[in-house]
């Protein structure tokens, strides 16, 4: 499944993503989120477009190549790379189960099994190893609200492979910590410029 490829099921998954949050009645004006001297503001705001950033270590999590079940990894910020680019929807009205989709190969965000590598593959939707449970009250005091993904299907949370600070490192589903690291938080940062 190459969703991302056509630029007419990208806007179309960008208009599911609107026709979702009007039956959901979820604002689309963004509300009140951190201060931020960037115009794409760290925070959750609506289902949409993000970078999902390490609160560690300020990279982006990437899938490694465009083919599906590419690993995803640590990588610097880069302007218009749509291997940092994801789709976040939600599952359910709960509004914390969501699904997390790459621009660039399509792939959902999907842990294969546990302490492994997380890569964006061809999964079910009802596959919860592709589902993911969104924790704000983690990092509750902390500017921009840094989240913890935590897997459906596996239990774990997203985490930066031993707090690495370097480009390249891997992304896994690890075991969460009673006091939560720096490497299992992560910033949504709204993408502005690829909304329609």
């Amino acid at each position: 499944m190459q969703l991302w490829r056509s630029p007419l099921l990208f806007a179309l998954c960008q208009s599911t993503a609107l026709v979702a949050s009007l039956i959901l009645q979820i604002p689309m004006e963004p509300t009140a989120i951190a201060k931020s001297p960037y115009e794409n503001a760290y925070g959750w705001r609506y289902p949409g477009i993000y970078r999902i950033i390490n609160y560690s270590f300020e990279y982006a999590a990437a899938i490694n190549e465009t083919d599906l079940g590419a690993a995803v990894a640590s990588q610097p910020l880069q302007e218009y790379d749509d291997t940092q680019i994801w789709l976040i929807a939600y599952l359910d009205d709960s509004k914390k189960n969501v699904f997390i989709i790459n621009k660039a190969n399509g792939g959902y965000l999907t842990a294969i099994e546990g302490k492994k590598v997380v890569r964006g593959y061809e999964a079910a939707p009802y596959d919860k190893r592709a589902q993911w449970t969104m924790d704000f009250d983690t990092f509750d005091a902390v500017e921009g609200k840094p989240v913890v993904l935590s897997n459906r299907g596996i239990k774990g949370v997203l985490d930066l492979a031993g707090s690495r600070h370097d480009a390249g490192a891997p992304i896994l589903v690890w075991p969460k910590y009673r006091n939560v690291p720096r490497n299992q938080g992560w910033y949504l940062q709204y993408m502005k410029e690829y909304v329609a």
